[in-house]
C-alpha cells in the first residue's frame, strides 16, 4: 500500500545545512602529512562494504629491497640510467640518497579541491645532521589546521597550530605526544627518517610508469596503484580524524631527478571521493622542492618558516 503524501513529504525532507557543513569540514580536516617531504592532503571514505582491509596488510610485503637496489647503482656506471634501472627504481634512488645528505630542505606548495571548496596546502621538512623536522599548514574558508613534528634523538614531538593562516601559525608550547621512532612510524605510517610515505616498489606502481632522459638529467613518471602504494598512508589518514575506510582512485607523481639521479622535485596528483553525510569527488595537485648541503637551522615553536 502507498504511503501518503505527508509522509512522503517527511521523507524527502532536506538534509540540514549545517550537517553539510560539518561534512564538508571533516573531509577538509582529514588532512595528513604524505608525499615526499610531507603535506596535508584529503582523504576518502566509502561505504563499508566498499572499504578495504588495510590490517591484514603489511609494509615490507609491497616494498622492495632497497639495500640491494642501492649497491647496484652504486655499481653501474651508465651514461643513461632510464636504459638501465626501472622508473620506480630510479626514483627509489633518488629518495634513498637523500638519506646521504647532512642538510636537506623540502617545500610544498599545494592545492587540495573538496566539494567545491579550495583548500591551499604549505609543508615543509628540514633535515639537521641527525634531526629532522616538519611543518604541515592547511587553510581554507571553513577549516584551518596545522600540525609540527620535531625528531631527535630518538624521540618524535607532535605540536597542535592555532590561529592559522595560510603559511604561518602559533604553535602550542606543549607537545600533544612523544613518541619513539617505531611508535610514531607505527601511528602515522612513517617517522621523519622516511621521505616518502608512499610505498613505490615493483609491487605498487603499474606498468604505464616511465622515465625519460633529459638535458639536465631525468623525468620520471610514476602511476601508483591506489590499494597498494597507500598502506602507510592510510594509517595517518586514520589517526587524523574519525572516519574510516580511506581510498583513493588515483596517485601520479612526477619527479624530476640530475643526471646522479639526486631528487630535485616532485609533483603529486591524486583524485578521491569522501561520503560522509554528502558524496564529494575531490583532487590534489601539490609540488615539493629539494635543496641540498646548506645548512638550516630548525625553528623553534616561536618562529614561522617562509614560503
Amino acid at each position: 500500500m502507498p504511503k501518503n503524501k505527508d509522509v512522503q513529504k517527511k521523507e524527502r525532507k532536506p538534509r540540514n545545512k549545517k550537517a553539510i557543513i560539518i561534512s564538508i569540514s571533516v573531509t577538509l580536516v582529514c588532512v595528513i602529512i604524505g608525499g615526499v617531504g610531507g603535506y596535508f592532503i584529503g582523504r576518502q571514505v566509502f561505504p563499508q562494504n566498499d572499504a578495504i582491509d588495510y590490517s591484514k596488510m603489511k609494509d615490507k610485503d609491497y616494498e622492495d629491497d632497497l639495500e640491494a637496489l642501492m649497491k647496484k647503482y652504486t655499481a653501474s656506471k651508465s651514461s643513461d640510467y632510464s636504459t638501465t634501472f626501472k622508473p620506480y627504481e630510479m626514483a627509489n634512488i633518488g629518495i634513498e640518497k637523500i638519506k646521504n645528505h647532512d642538510y636537506v630542505v623540502s617545500k610544498t606548495i599545494g592545492l587540495v579541491k573538496a566539494a567545491g571548496v579550495d583548500q591551499t596546502v604549505r609543508a615543509s621538512s628540514i633535515k639537521h645532521k641527525d634531526d629532522s623536522f616538519l611543518e604541515n599548514i592547511s587553510a581554507s574558508s571553513m577549516v584551518k589546521t596545522g600540525k609540527r613534528f620535531y625528531q631527535s634523538n630518538g624521540v618524535v614531538k607532535t605540536y597542535n597550530g592555532n590561529n592559522i593562516e595560510t603559511d604561518k601559525a602559533k604553535w602550542d608550547e606543549q607537545p600533544t605526544s612523544e613518541l619513539s621512532l617505531d611508535e610514531h612510524e607505527e601511528k602515522w605510517g612513517k617517522n621523519l627518517s622516511r621521505p616518502l610515505i608512499y610505498i613505490i616498489s615493483s609491487k605498487t606502481c603499474f606498468d604505464t610508469s616511465a622515465a625519460t632522459k633529459t638535458n639536465d638529467g631525468y623525468e620520471v613518471r610514476l602511476d601508483l596503484s591506489p590499494k597498494y602504494a597507500v598502506l602507510r598512508y592510510v594509517r595517518q589518514m586514520v589517526e587524523i580524524s574519525p572516519v574510516k575506510n580511506p581510498r583513493f582512485h588515483s596517485i601520479q607523481l612526477t619527479m624530476n631527478l640530475d643526471n646522479e639521479l639526486n631528487l630535485l622535485s616532485c609533483a603529486v596528483d591524486e583524485s578521491y571521493s569522501v561520503e560522509m553525510v554528502i558524496t564529494a569527488e575531490s583532487v590534489a595537485h601539490l609540488d615539493e622542492v629539494y635543496t641540498y648541503d646548506v645548512e638550516t637551522p630548525i625553528p623553534s615553536l616561536s618562529e614561522n618558516l617562509k614560503y
